[in-house]
């Protein structure tokens, strides 16, 4: 009688049809968890942004003439804000005399097409396409 050591091929495939449903279950949740990960950058620049552009001085006198800070601010080094190093997300500030926009867009990594904005109004980053993530 032959003594019987391992497994035999039934077991094998048993074992490799679980190990793949696992892996069929994990792999859009982790790649979800990476995208919500990478969106953390957008939101904070945005909170940055959105800090900055209120504290930016509204009103300032030049030849004697008010001036709205906001239309002032043309570009983000304006009022400072530099991107992070790396960053999966290119930003872009529209200002007129009654407000601004922020707003950050995926370049790179999961986030490519997402858009999250921010204005004097909407005080809070938003995404603009929400359900782009939903597990």
């Amino acid at each position: 009688m032959r003594d019987a050591k391992g497994f035999t091929l039934i077991e094998l495939v048993i074992m490799l049809s679980i190990v793949l449903i696992l892996v069929a279950i994990a792999v859009p949740n982790y790649s979800s968890s990476v995208a919500r990960s990478e969106q953390t950058e957008a939101k904070s620049s945005l909170a940055e942004i959105y800090v900055k552009m209120m504290s930016f001085e509204p009103l300032s006198l030049e030849n004697g003439t008010a001036l709205d800070g906001f239309s002032r601010v043309s570009s983000l080094l304006d009022i400072g804000f530099n991107p992070p190093e790396n960053a999966h997300y290119s930003y872009s500030l529209v200002s007129t005399t009654d407000g601004f926009t922020a707003t950050a867009e995926g370049i790179s990594g999961r986030v490519i097409g997402d858009k999250w904005q921010v204005s004097e109004v909407q005080k809070m980053p938003f995404d603009v396409d929400e359900d782009r993530f939903d597990g």
